[in-house]
């Protein structure tokens, strides 16, 4: 039975895709990068029932591939296809063709024989994210050398296509950013410049910012491929910027290019005036990872309600900690308390405030929520609750507080099936140290969690003057706390070490056990105590 093609609905989605073209604004007259998200069904408008299946993947290498399925007919009139492979460059499939012939319906493999055979190639341009256009070179007589015109049929579901490289990013990688100085080479010596790049799920900022430099039009070069101008007017300093954006938004340029591990130039009259290389990767956003390991594979949840101490005793309190792969979530809620701010404390350490307001039939709720990696709001979730006492004050008044269970992810890395093994034993030692009277209203704490899996060393200090103390443990220098104002007004610093090591915590290669530990504003000590054996 022969099965009509379905004009109706290549019509709609042929406006469904001309909506989308005039919804991506000056997209259509800007480069863009061949990403994932042009995976689909393109129709071919000005032949009749023909078209491509294009599909966008990585090879084992990480390189990305273009496969296009091309579904047309022969001069006798009988379905055909031909299939296409090849690189990706910029906004373009450059594929070589290969025709497959001799083979029957469900006919076994056979290891030995090869049916296809190579017959020209394909390239594929992209317009935008619902238009291109095909040239074809073969050495069949019948199909010959040509191009036609491409648009979109369908979308995959979930994607969002932006012809920037934030399409390509999946939603549980990790945020990255990296802010490097470009160096002057001597042309224009008095010149400087900054390059920074953000890249989260769903969206990638790139900005490259000059300053001290005459004005005129500079060439802006990444990877040796120039990307845009940036104009400098006669002002006191001399600067000017550019920024790009995927998606793209107006007065920003689309970002279709990966300027990590990339040379980036700044060129007046074809000479470079200012010269930086990318790193490799970027830093996690953020204070980086959480101190705890996230699984591959696996998910753990744990919900428990906290002790109400009775001072509201129709108040109410929850914690729960959800982990998914390298994604992870801890939320506090409390309801039925009076409307307030309350910090929440885990293991002695104060992680922030939960803000309980009063909602439009007048109950009292409040909630703390912790990310990792840090999207879709929340805190940045940089603790591990696991087996530590959750604590919610009112001044220095304790209103609820649990011992939040030490539990692994089930079937992921961090698994221990070993008998008896369900949770793992942890040693806290906590000790505040004695204030020597420089700073009156000041607090200091030291923290030491013994695990065995690994050994942790937290020590907080709080309201003190924003600044940079120095941390001495057993007479010798370990480190500096930064100590900073928050919004509140309130000042709090800390210092963490880690054994193993850990990108969020300094290497604990020392035992603070039986030490002094000190903390000093210069060299006058501010606190000190010995830290029990």
């Amino acid at each position: 039975m022969k099965i009509p093609y379905p004009e109706n609905l290549r019509r709609l989605l042929l406006k469904t895709a001309a909506a989308s073209a005039i919804a991506l604004g000056a997209l259509t007259a800007q480069a863009l990068e061949v990403t994932g998200s042009f995976t689909g069904f393109w129709g071919q408008p000005d032949q009749q029932n023909q078209g491509l299946i294009i599909a966008i993947s990585r090879l084992p290498n990480g390189e990305k591939t273009g496969v296009v399925y091309w579904a047309h007919f022969d001069d006798m009139g009988n379905p055909s296809w031909l299939l296409a492979q090849g690189d990706i460059e910029g906004d373009m499939i450059m594929a070589e063709v290969f025709r497959f012939e001799g083979i029957t319906f469900m006919q076994p493999v056979d290891e030995n024989s090869n049916f296809g055979e190579a017959i020209g190639t394909l390239d594929v341009q992209f317009e935008s994210c619902v238009a291109g256009n095909v040239e074809f070179r073969t050495e069949d007589p019948v199909i010959g050398s040509g191009e036609f015109r491409i648009e979109r049929l369908s979308n995959q579901p979930g994607s969002e296509c932006s012809g920037g490289i934030s399409d390509d990013m999946p939603p549980g990688d990790l945020p990255q950013r990296f802010d490097i100085d470009l160096v002057p080479t001597g042309v224009l010596p008095d010149a400087t410049g900054n390059a920074e790049f953000d890249l989260t799920p769903g969206r990638g900022d790139f900005e490259v910012e000059i300053e001290n430099v005459p004005a005129g039009d500079y060439e802006l070069q990444v990877g040796g491929e120039a990307r845009g101008l940036i104009t400098v007017v006669a002002t006191g300093t001399g600067s000017g910027e550019i920024e790009f954006r995927s998606p793209v938004t107006p007065g920003k340029e689309l970002l279709d290019f990966d300027p990590r591990d990339q040379i980036i130039d700044v060129l007046l009259d074809g000479e470079v005036v200012l010269t930086a290389l990318a790193p490799e990767q970027g830093d996690f956003v953020g204070n980086g990872p959480p101190p705890f390991d996230t699984p591959a594979t696996g998910s753990l949840e744990i919900e428990i309600d906290l002790t109400n101490e009775g001072v509201y005793p129709d108040g109410s309190a929850s914690a729960e900690f959800e982990m998914s792969g390298p994604q992870s979530d801890f939320d506090v809620e409390v309801e039925g308390i009076p409307t307030g701010t309350y910090p929440l404390f885990v293991d002695g350490i104060k992680q922030g405030d939960i803000a309980v307001v009063e909602d439009d039939e007048g109950e009292t709720q409040g909630r703390i929520a912790f990310r990792f990696p840090p999207t879709g709001g929340g805190e940045f979730f940089d603790f591990d609750p696991r087996g530590q006492t959750l604590e919610i004050f009112e001044g220095a008044t304790r209103l609820f507080f649990a011992d939040f269970p030490d539990e692994q992810a089930s079937g992921g890395d961090n698994e221990d099936e070993s008998p008896g093994n369900d949770q793992s034993p942890v040693t806290r030692t906590t000790v505040d140290l004695d204030n020597a009277g420089v700073f009156p209203e000041g607090e200091a704490s030291a923290v030491l969690n013994d695990r065995p899996s690994h050994v942790e060393f937290i020590v907080e200090l709080e309201t003190v003057p924003a600044g940079m103390y120095t941390l001495s443990v057993g007479g010798t220098e370990r480190g500096i706390i930064d100590v900073e104002e928050d919004e509140d007004g309130d000042t709090r610093g800390r210092i963490r070490f880690r054994d193993p090591a850990n990108p969020a915590f300094e290497l604990l290669e020392f035992d603070p056990r039986g030490e002094s530990v000190e903390i000093l504003d210069g060299g006058t000590l501010i606190f000190q105590s010995v830290f029990p054996e």
